[in-house]
């Protein structure tokens, strides 16, 4: 899914990965107007123990898009339209 990010400056998720159309993976540095597909990063999740004896803990993904000025960016054609206005 793509995300457009509509903030009014550039803003650093450490949290988070952008995956770009090439494939390449990094940490996701919001540019203003741009679009993104986003994924949480590795080790991001929390996990809580069962209250049960014996139970599977729970474990939580941080949600898709983080917390900010984001908008979902209906695609048609590509998996990204990452760098279009």
């Amino acid at each position: 899914m793509t995300w457009r990010y509509t903030g009014d400056m550039p803003a650093t998720y450490p949290a988070y990965l952008a995956i770009g159309e090439d494939g390449q993976v990094q940490t996701l540095v919001a540019e203003p107007g741009k679009t993104y597909e986003i994924q949480p990063a590795e080790g991001t999740e929390t996990v809580t123990p069962s209250e049960k004896e014996g139970g599977k803990p729970t474990v939580t993904k941080l949600p898709v898009p983080p917390e900010g000025p984001w908008e979902r960016v209906k695609t048609t054609t590509s998996s990204s339209d990452k760098g279009k206005e």
